[in-house]
């Protein structure tokens, strides 16, 4: 299943493992505290169908990527993409008892959509009717069944898939921008627009940008010989000289322009583009982002914030609402006094309702961002407001970010974080982003300064590690982050007890409990075990199970001549605790 022979391609646990390592690197950027990549999910790979995964056996996904899946998903967005990626949904049906996903031609809409959410987050519906596919949950907690990435981008312009798609809960999809003249998909029809599905208007189409990494490239000389081929037929001067690295700017530059532009497009890439091909932690996907943020902080010095793509769209319908309400706006009175400011929606306008940003003006709730306010003002179809242009309060940002203390045991100690503003919060408070870059630790997705306080606290929630983890915490607000780091340690031997204490030797055994002072962590801990004296023997080690804080085993005892005391001791993670165990003629 790890093949690495194009075009049959499935990364492996290990490019799992680089790819988290990358982001996490990435994320101890300030600036790129909340970029975060969205993965395209299909279940039918955990569940051991050796028809489309090529396991060695049937009803269990035995190699490590699934695992290591359910391990780093926390880093993650994850966006459905079908259960198992069938070469097109258009013409599928609603339903087909007979459906099976060994032979997709027979695939149905609900089987495809409902089945893979069910497998991702429990929500949707097992309709897989393969008896020899184990299909569970495998919980993706940042997980939104209401997005889709549709195989090749089909099935939107089908005159029924579309309604199917609302009908299973899917509200978002994605379209290809360099599609053009095809209904139902290609490039926004103006800036920071979407689609509205002709079909089905419930369903709202996120256009989205391939590039020249491509997608059976899993090296640059992949990508260049792909390149050579595309830019050759028919010939496109310079382009079709181009080395690898000559490719790798040209794309970064592309995404740098993207970002300066604020276009909320998101953009492709495949999963072969996520291999670590050297061995040292780069992917086509990595070298491109690395590349790409550097740029842009030599232009730039604000945050960057990865967005869901139900968010991307909400976004795009809201500037779409924007646009049709052709709003406008006058400000009357002297610079420097009294001055207001009047919105007007006419009543021609094509929507009921939209909201009208107004970067500049300082209201309650106004968003904060790049030193200054933005007001969102939800106005109807045939209003005129005015407001006062008030003098704008000194925006504060994020100054600092303690942790207290800065030094936990992982499932079962927390730390309580303090950020400060650098000057009290406006009247609606301080929306504060936070981020942790390692699963070890958890924070909430914010928190908010109340209104004319400088400061407020957040729990930092830790999970059980096999080792100890620095976990670094990120505050984001007004485009600066502040971080502070948080060491979380494995647990370690709290006690060791025997019942009975004192046991006739050959006759009777001893129960031996030992705790740890937290959690085991995935995979259990394996608790060493040793006596003092062959008179009381125990088991070489007894394991912990995951998440459980405490394992027995049994100690044997041996007939001795004379009263015998040994010391029985447990050792785990550079600790021990011993217990004493008589042993009576």
């Amino acid at each position: 299943p790890d093949s690495t022979t194009l075009p049959f391609f499935r990364i492996n646990s290990a490019d799992m493992t680089s790819l988290v390592a990358w982001q996490n690197k990435i994320q101890s950027d300030p600036l790129l505290a909340n970029f975060k990549l969205t993965l395209a999910f299909n279940g039918v790979g955990t569940t051991g169908n050796t028809e489309w995964t090529g396991l060695p056996s049937p009803g269990v996904a035995n190699d490590d990527l699934t695992m290591n899946v359910q391990n780093y998903q926390p880093y993650f967005h994850w966006i459905s993409h079908t259960y198992d990626h069938p070469n097109s949904l258009n013409g599928l049906h609603k339903s087909d008892p007979y459906g099976d996903p060994s032979t997709p031609q027979m695939d149905s809409i609900d089987l495809e959509i409902l089945t893979n959410q069910y497998v991702a987050n429990g929500t949707g519906q097992n309709l897989d009717p393969d008896t020899s596919d184990t299909v569970r949950t495998i919980h993706l907690t940042d997980f939104n069944p209401v997005n889709l990435v549709t195989p090749g981008v089909t099935g939107l312009n089908d005159t029924s898939v579309p309604s199917y798609l609302v009908q299973d809960g899917v509200g978002y999809v994605v379209t290809d921008t360099s599609v053009l003249g095809q209904p139902n998909n290609g490039p926004n029809p103006s800036p920071n627009v979407g689609i509205v599905n002709s079909y089905a208007p419930s369903l709202y189409e996120v256009p989205r940008r391939p590039n020249d990494v491509f997608f059976n490239a899993a090296n640059w000389s992949d990508d260049q010989a792909e390149f050579y081929c595309i830019y050759n037929n028919p010939v496109q001067p310079p382009y079709n000289t181009f080395s690898a690295p000559q490719i790798l700017d040209f794309v970064s530059s592309d995404f740098v322009a993207h970002m300066l532009m604020g276009d909320m497009d998101p953009e492709m890439f495949h999963q072969p583009n996520l291999h670590n091909y050297d061995g040292q932690g780069h992917s086509l996907l990595s070298d491109t982002y690395d590349q790409t943020f550097s740029k842009y902080e030599r232009f730039y010095k604000r945050g960057v914030v990865s967005l869901t793509l139900d968010q991307l769209g909400q976004g795009m319908q809201n500037r779409n609402a924007y646009n049709l309400s052709t709003a406008t706006a006058s400000v009357t009175g002297a610079s420097g006094s009294n001055q207001t400011i009047s919105i007007s929606v006419p009543a021609t306008a094509a929507v009921a309702t939209a909201i009208i940003p107004v970067t500049g003006l300082y209201s309650a709730g106004a968003e904060a961002y790049g030193g200054q306010y933005i007001s969102h003002i939800q106005m109807n179809r045939g209003q005129t407001i005015t407001l006062p242009v008030s003098s704008v309060p000194l925006l504060p940002s994020a100054s600092s970010l303690a942790l207290n203390p800065t030094s936990v045991t992982g499932g079962s100690q927390t730390s309580t974080a303090t950020v400060t503003l650098s000057g009290p919060a406006p009247t609606a408070g301080a929306e504060v982003t936070l981020s942790s870059n390692n699963a070890a630790a958890g924070v909430p997705a914010s928190v908010t300064v109340p209104a004319g306080r400088t400061s407020t606290t957040f729990t930092v929630n830790t999970n059980p590690v096999a080792a100890s983890t620095v976990a670094t915490i990120f505050a984001s607000y007004d485009g600066v982050s502040p971080s502070a780091s948080l060491t979380v340690t494995p647990p370690i031997v709290s006690s060791l007890t025997l019942n009975p204490s004192s046991v006739v030797g050959g006759v009777q055994t001893s129960t031996g409990t030992v705790t740890l002072t937290g959690p085991a962590p995935a995979g259990g801990a394996q608790v060493v075990l040793s006596s003092s004296s062959a008179a009381a023997s125990v088991p070489a080690s007894v394991t912990i199970p995951a998440g459980s804080t405490s394992a027995t085993f049994t100690v044997s005892t041996s007939v001795v001549l004379v009263s015998t005391s040994a010391t029985i001791s447990a050792s785990y993670n550079n600790t021990s605790q011993s217990a004493s165990l008589s042993v009576l003629l």
